[in-house]
């Protein structure tokens, strides 16, 4: 009887904290989201978009229109691997349907699609941490992770 009250108590405590981890977890996401969305969308006028440009965005850019100029999911474009462009590439048609087919919501569609990537980069890292160290391991790598401006 004894062990049996040990037992539900220990797995009362395991779901607490793991509540509580996930709490933690959810906000480390949602500040990550808010930093990481003051960078993509830090130049909101036209005329000051072009300056936020990091190096590699003209090419993917300039691939991106290629590709639908030639309406091909061959980007002919090699240096990088090439999903992030076909993924550009076919949710471009939506995006431009809607917003127009303008070159500043080409760069915001693509710097969402990083976005996205890095949010899903910090769930992965979580899981690798808590299954290899433990779930206070795991949250203090995602933290570092989330102050990272990918």
């Amino acid at each position: 009887m004894r062990k049996l009250f040990s037992n539900i108590s220990r797995s009362a405590n395991d779901f607490y904290y793991s509540l509580e981890y996930r709490k933690t977890l959810l906000f480390i996401l949602f500040i990550s989201l808010v930093f990481r969305c003051t960078l993509i969308f830090r130049y909101s006028d036209n005329s000051l978009l072009t300056a936020s440009f990091e190096t590699d965005e003209w090419h993917s850019i300039k691939v991106i229109s290629l590709m639908k100029e030639n309406n091909s999911l061959n980007p002919h474009y090699f240096f990088y691997p090439s999903l992030y462009y076909e993924i550009c590439f076919l949710i471009s048609y939506p995006i431009h349907f809607i917003f127009g087919a303008t070159w500043h919501v080409t760069i915001i569609m693509a710097r969402s699609i990083s976005l996205f990537f890095s949010l899903l980069s910090i769930g992965v890292v979580y899981l690798i941490g808590k299954e290899v160290y433990s779930e206070k391991v795991a949250l203090l790598s995602v933290f570092l992770l989330s102050l990272n401006p990918l």
